[in-house]
C-alpha cells in the first residue's frame, strides 16, 4: 500500500510568505538538500475542511478504485455534474493529490490519476 504523507500547516498568509522566503534564500545560497517536504498550508480548520471534503475524498477513492478514462466518465460513475467534477479535480490537482494526463484519441480528454492508497494528514499544533 503506498502511503502519501502531507504535512498541513496552519498559518497566517504572512506566515506562509516569511516560510517560503527563508526556502528561497537558502536555495539561492546554494542549499543542496532537500529543503521541503511536501506541505499543504491553510489558513484554518474551516479551509482544511473545505479542502477535503466527502465529495472531493470520494472523486480520489473512485479515480483510484475505477480509473476513469476522463472527467466525464468520472462524473457519471460519481453522478454529478461534468462542471462540478472539473472544478475539484482540478482544485485536487493544484493541491497535490491527484494527476491529469490530456490525452487526444480522437477527442481530447483529461484523464485523471491518483497514485497513493491512503493520505496521512500531520497538522502541526
Amino acid at each position: 500500500m503506498k502511503v502519501k504523507q502531507i504535512k498541513v500547516l496552519i498559518e497566517s498568509e504572512k506566515d506562509f510568505f516569511n516560510r517560503v522566503g527563508k526556502l528561497v534564500t537558502k536555495v539561492d545560497k546554494g542549499a543542496r538538500k532537500k529543503i521541503a517536504d511536501e506541505s499543504l498550508s491553510v489558513g484554518n480548520f474551516e479551509d482544511l475542511a473545505r479542502a477535503l471534503t466527502l465529495k472531493k475524498r470520494e472523486l480520489l477513492r473512485i479515480i483510484k478504485e475505477k480509473k476513469p478514462e476522463s472527467i466525464y466518465e468520472l462524473a457519471k460513475m460519481a453522478n454529478r455534474s461534468q462542471e462540478n467534477v472539473f472544478s475539484d479535480v482540478k482544485f485536487l490537482e493544484e493541491m497535490g493529490l491527484l494527476e491529469t494526463i490530456k490525452e487526444t484519441n480522437g477527442r481530447e480528454r483529461i484523464k485523471p490519476f491518483v497514485n497513493f492508497d491512503v493520505l496521512e494528514v500531520e497538522i502541526g499544533i
